[in-house]
């Protein structure tokens, strides 16, 4: 289940660049909501959910974004641990 993507009429999306990640609780995969913002201006830029084993992925960012750092934060909607992050990364083709 993927989140809907925010982008203005202009913006051009390739599949060129993505990120890639697994998310896990004490060592075990889990299934949370991941998100990437532009570090820059702390604009929300793109989601997802990781798959069971923990796994995600997130393709089709434009061009416009290489050498970009972004903020990733994976959250638990359940409450029972708090949000994780990685900060400073970029996304890769």
């Amino acid at each position: 289940m993927e989140l809907p993507l925010v982008r203005s009429a202009t913006t051009s999306f390739t599949t060129r660049l993505r990120f890639a990640g697994t998310v896990s609780v004490d060592s075990v995969p889990a299934e949370k909501r991941v998100f990437a913002y532009l570090r820059r201006t702390m604009e929300y830029v793109i989601g997802t959910v990781s798959n069971p084993d923990g796994t995600w992925e997130i393709t089709g960012l434009p061009n416009s974004y290489a050498g970009n750092n972004f903020l990733i934060i994976a959250v638990d909607d359940s409450a029972a641990q708090n949000a994780e992050c990685a900060d400073f990364i970029q996304p890769v083709a």
